[in-house]
């Protein structure tokens, strides 16, 4: 540990507005600065970087070839934060539509280290790394920002009383919303800026994944997350990841088809406010410990940087 508070640690981020950015990138650097951490988070590829010598260096999502292997050249440490670029390399890249067939597109031989949002993600690519390379799962954690929106709710505003279900996240990956039935039932909230605050007016969360797909084997548990921030329960796919964090007995997981869903909705509403719906807050309590940032940046960061100056 003595010997990362000596290192510098650089977050190097395509831009400065994105979720991605914001939060594997922003969130990451400004909790470990606080902590007495020599860290900078940088945007863009436009930089000197001859001055970034004997560091360790995350690419947040997105790189360029050239730059990562001009800073491994000068003895730094070299890092993919991988994040739901499963294939993705370069900036502009566009996602495979295959992940299995295609699985570590994203490992490249100028990378030291990966940083993995899931355990399924790391199984499936477990047999490409070179011995030398270390691939490193952290989870994604909720933004703290959200947190005292829920707090704020609860002093300003009365418990809720009622099944009241939101969708948190963008618009293009809103599933069965064209539904009458879900367009009915799912209040949405696509405005990023918005979010935080709007979460905690929910007491119900929804995220929908198609089966087998590479978003359902590998994409980080953004929206449980959300839920759990603000103690809410979620309707859910049994995602990987999902089922990485809140087991397999969650009860209100669906399977991603239509009437499935619906079904999934209804029994939310049947159930609200009993004891199948308390075992959800429940378990999603202690899904909100796991991925609190101090356990995720004051923990699990801390330990995988450590690793890195061994």
């Amino acid at each position: 540990m003595n010997a990362l508070k000596k290192k510098k640690i650089y977050f190097i981020i395509a831009n400065n507005w994105t979720g991605t950015a914001y939060g594997r990138g922003l969130m990451v650097h400004n909790y470990l600065i606080e902590k007495g951490y020599d860290t900078y988070c940088l945007e863009g590829y436009d930089h000197d970087w001859s001055r970034i010598r004997d560091s360790i260096v995350v690419f947040v999502k997105h790189h360029k070839p050239a730059v990562a292997k001009l800073l491994r050249s000068q003895n730094n440490k070299i890092v993919l934060d991988v994040l739901d670029g499963y294939t993705t390399v370069n900036v502009g890249a566009a996602k495979s539509p295959d992940a299995r067939e295609n699985r570590g597109g994203f490992i490249k031989d100028y990378f030291d280290s990966y940083i993995l949002s899931t355990n399924r993600l790391l199984e499936d690519t477990k047999d490409l790394y070179l011995p030398s390379v270390l691939p490193y799962v952290i989870y994604e954690k909720f933004d703290p920002k959200i947190a005292k929106y829920k707090k704020l709710f609860d002093t300003k505003m009365k418990p809720h009383d009622k099944l009241k279900i939101g969708y948190i996240g963008a618009k293009e990956n809103i599933m069965h919303y064209e539904d009458p039935f879900v367009r009915e039932n799912i209040q949405p909230v696509f405005d990023f800026n918005s979010q935080p605050k709007m979460a905690p007016l929910y007491n119900c969360h929804y995220s929908i994944r198609i089966e087998g797909t590479e978003d359902f084997l590998y994409k980080p548990t953004s929206k449980i997350t959300t839920a759990a921030a603000v103690g809410a329960n979620i309707i859910h796919t049994r995602d990987c990841g999902a089922i990485e964090i809140a087991g397999e007995d969650y009860p209100y997981y669906t399977d991603s088809d239509l009437q499935s869903v619906i079904n999934t909705i209804n029994y939310a509403k049947e159930t609200y406010g009993t004891k199948v719906w308390n075992e959800g807050l429940e378990i999603m309590s202690q899904v909100r410990d796991r991925l609190h940032i101090d356990r995720i940046c004051g923990k699990d960061y801390i330990e995988y940087f450590g690793r890195l100056c061994d």
